[in-house]
């Protein structure tokens, strides 16, 4: 959702997943219906920016993330965007993000509940100083527990606050906490950790393993 958000506002994205399609998919990702059951994640969403005319310069990656080919996969990218429901996949994008200086937004939903927090290597905290490594939830949360709205909500935020620090240059090191349920949004500033190990000491040890794959959970 956020991706065609701002395909309409005129950037050009990239869009990464070898997921496919399932009928529980339908009720929270309003985009691709029932009858993509079984078939890429992609492809439904590459149909749908062709029906809208939004195809473009737009580019869909049938394939997971992993530790082997995020820089072919990213190394293009202006700005990385993560939608992912992988704990790995995110800490793998962290310490990438780090490494070749790329802004990245990070987002989460669990249960009523969605997470939001920009990330500008040398300039806020990142994901690191706030887990100090630790798996949190919602960050590695299965999508089965995400009530249906939540994702398009989160997804409207996203899109926002990337085209806040696009355009406007906008943007703090707060963690964003939004409730769909109590309608509440709340943030908590995370400050940078001189001693993380990302971001403090540059320690970039998934990006040199070998076991990072797209489909961990954790």
């Amino acid at each position: 959702m956020a991706a065609l958000l701002l395909s309409g506002m005129n950037y050009n994205v990239k869009l990464i997943d070898g997921d496919t399609i399932e009928s529980s998919n339908s009720e929270r990702q309003p985009l691709s219906g029932t009858n993509y059951c079984g078939k890429p994640k992609v492809k439904a969403l590459e149909d749908v920016f062709g029906i809208l005319g939004r195809s473009g310069d737009n580019v869909f990656v049938n394939t997971y993330l992993d530790s082997f080919n995020i820089n072919d996969l990213l190394g293009d990218v202006d700005f990385i965007m993560d939608a992912t429901d992988s704990f790995r996949s995110r800490e793998l994008i962290n310490e990438y993000a780090v490494k070749s200086g790329k802004p990245w937004i990070y987002s989460s939903s669990h249960g009523s509940q969605g997470e939001i927090k920009l990330i500008i290597p040398d300039k806020t905290s990142c994901l690191n100083c706030l887990t100090g490594g630790r798996k949190l939830v919602p960050m590695a949360c299965h999508s089965d527990s995400v009530d249906p709205e939540i994702p398009s909500l989160i997804s409207l935020y996203t899109s926002r606050f990337i085209t806040d620090y696009l355009e406007r240059n906008i943007w703090d090191e707060d963690l964003y906490l939004i409730s769909a349920l109590s309608r509440d949004v709340s943030k908590i500033m995370v400050k940078k950790d001189t001693h993380c190990r990302v971001c403090g000491f540059r320690d970039f040890k998934l990006l040199e393993s070998h076991s990072i794959t797209g489909r961990q959970l954790y």
